[in-house]
């Protein structure tokens, strides 16, 4: 099977060079080098993952989009069973992917089909800000209203089960199975059937694993600081540069660096420096894939690959302005403004189409 291929390949080559070789993307500073592919829909990004499998997956307002290395494969539900607006996602401890939408649903994507669990019934009236799956394979939920579970297996509409009454924001499950959620008083950690509070009461607005296991936690302090919180005894704080503000998600890299998004850009936070990736757009969404690649999500409805040399473009939206998508990352790689005018019909209507798949 296809999966994503290594930080040396090309993930989804677009014919961003025709077949004698020369560049397709021109304008009046020549050609985009960071500029690799396109393919377009006009989806909101709300998360990225990466399965057990190598899959990428985006959750967006229509569905999951999964990336086999070669291409995009767009998952909705069932005709009748209405729009899968998916506003969170995890991974079950047996490789599931897990998801809820705004209306209160949850799903389970299997293969390439999508189907509602507990019976298709809303399990939570608030609208669920977070998801997470607990070693037990109970889907843990966060949001406005608190922190609740239902069992996965239980067959037919399920009762959710509720442990805390403060507004959470992020979820996460740890290796060794305990479920931690950020809220607006802090971060807490299960204990048992309860939940205690870990470190200061600030607010947390993201949680992230490293490759290795361990639980980053953004808080704000009231500056923005990066704290590891998991395991115990290997602490680890990062604060951001003066000036700077998370815009959403951030997520750390096998060297140890985190990479955060901001707006009109990512920075890298390492060995006390900050490095500036200056986007087209306000990233939202990051994460480090298995061979070490950067994928950021911005909008509207753009991924972008980063790596080196070149950045791959992904922009998703049906055709309806790809060509804003191909300039997106022309600041990444090349340092200057995008100033393209290339558009998707464009590339359609050179030959060169190649596509490379990296096979594990």
């Amino acid at each position: 099977m296809s999966r994503l291929g290594p930080a040396a390949g090309v993930v989804l080559a677009l014919a961003a060079a025709l077949p004698d070789g020369r560049a397709a993307a021109q304008d009046e500073d020549g050609p985009l080098p960071s500029v690799q592919q396109t393919w377009s829909q006009w989806y909101s990004i709300r998360g990225l993952l990466q399965s057990d499998d190598g899959y990428l997956w985006a959750s967006t307002n229509d569905g999951l989009a999964r990336f086999d290395g070669v291409r995009f494969e767009t998952l909705r539900l069932p005709a009748g069973q209405g729009r899968a607006d998916v506003v969170a996602m995890a991974l079950a401890p047996d490789g599931t992917l897990v998801a809820a939408l705004a209306d209160g649903r949850l799903l389970r994507a299997s293969g390439s089909t999508l189907s509602l669990l507990a019976g298709g019934a809303r399990v939570i009236e608030r609208p669920i800000r977070a998801l997470t799956v607990d070693a037990r394979q109970r889907i843990w939920f966060g949001g406005a209203s608190g922190l609740c579970f239902v069992e996965s297996a239980a067959p037919g509409a399920a009762s959710a089960s509720c442990v805390l009454t403060r507004s959470v924001r992020v979820l996460a499950t740890t290796p060794d199975g305990r479920v931690w959620a950020g809220t607006e008083q802090g971060l807490f950690r299960q204990s048992g059937a309860s939940f205690e509070r870990v470190g200061a009461g600030h607010r947390v607005t993201a949680l992230t694993r490293d490759p290795a296991g361990g639980l980053w936690a953004l808080s704000r302090q009231p500056e923005p600081v990066f704290d590891r919180v998991a395991p115990e005894g290997a602490p680890a704080q990062v604060t951001m540069p003066a000036g700077e503000s998370p815009g959403g998600d951030f997520a750390v890299g096998a060297d140890g660096a985190l990479w955060v998004a901001v707006r009109m850009a990512v920075l890298r936070l390492h060995d006390g420096r900050a490095d500036r990736v200056p986007l087209a757009f306000s990233a939202q969404g990051v994460l480090v894939d298995r061979e070490g690649g950067l994928w950021v999500s911005t909008f509207p409805g753009v991924l972008a690959r980063l790596g080196q040399p070149q950045a791959r473009v992904i922009a998703l939206d049906e055709g309806r302005g790809a060509g804003a998508a191909l300039s997106v990352l022309a600041t990444a790689a090349s340092g200057r403004p995008p100033t393209s005018r290339w558009s998707a019909s464009a590339a359609r209507r050179s030959s060169g189409w190649a596509r490379r798949s990296c096979r594990g």
